[in-house]
């Protein structure tokens, strides 16, 4: 008998945090939470066509200068193929040591166009990306809510309420917003081009830099 009061006491303190976490969490306020599609969000969005096609000129004119570098390193490649059973032993691996260190001017080169390209794409999706945290943030007040996810990339969502999804009411607030502007950049004296990428790493933009506003946008207390 001592041994199973003993295990009633046991058991009923166990339960009692639990008892008290459920008590808390029905005194707490209900949460109002809705969600969008980041990535439907951005490509509707007004100012996006005008700054991907942008963005994808600047990036063929990144991409040419890429492939011009490439095609002097097989050049430099096929001369020596062609010549290196006519060189002496000391030309041929001044041959070879000429073209290494091209190639690796080369990568460096081409990794400081991709740096510019990814600052430039920054700064030309910047002004959409604030409109749309903006038109998220006006969502949010005007229907009470206390957060809003999202469901895009890595988002799981197994089961919802479609009339949860805001994402429709965040491009209409997009709409009535000015179209942001852009403006094309020029390449440099040496003819480097210093746009963005291609339409690829423009996708990453939208999959990366919209979704650290929208995954997670808490009510203001």
């Amino acid at each position: 008998m001592l041994s199973f009061v003993r295990r009633v006491a046991v058991a009923l303190l166990a339960a009692a945090p639990f008892a008290g976490a459920q008590a808390q969490a029905a005194a707490l306020p209900t949460a109002k939470v809705a969600y969008v599609d980041s990535r439907y969000i951005l490509n509707n969005a007004p100012g996006t066509p005008a700054a991907s096609a942008l963005l994808n000129k600047e990036g063929q004119a990144m991409q040419a200068q890429a492939q011009r570098w490439s095609d002097s390193l097989d050049a430099m490649q096929a001369a020596f193929t062609k010549e290196q059973e006519k060189l002496s032993g000391d030309k041929r691996d001044a041959r070879i040591k000429a073209i290494n260190e091209k190639q690796a001017e080369y990568q460096q080169r081409y990794q400081a166009l991709q740096q510019q390209a990814q600052d430039r794409e920054a700064e030309v999706m910047q002004p959409i990306l604030d409109q749309i945290k903006l038109a998220l943030e006006d969502v949010r007040n005007e229907m009470g809510l206390t957060m809003i996810l999202d469901i895009s990339n890595n988002g799981i969502l197994v089961a919802a309420d479609k009339n949860l999804n805001v994402s429709d009411r965040v491009v209409a607030k997009l709409r009535l917003m000015p179209v942001p502007a852009v403006t094309e950049k020029k390449a440099d004296a040496k003819g480097d081009a210093k746009g963005p990428r291609s339409e690829e790493h423009t996708s990453e933009l939208q999959s990366h830099s919209f979704i650290s506003y929208a995954v997670f946008c808490l009510k203001k207390k």
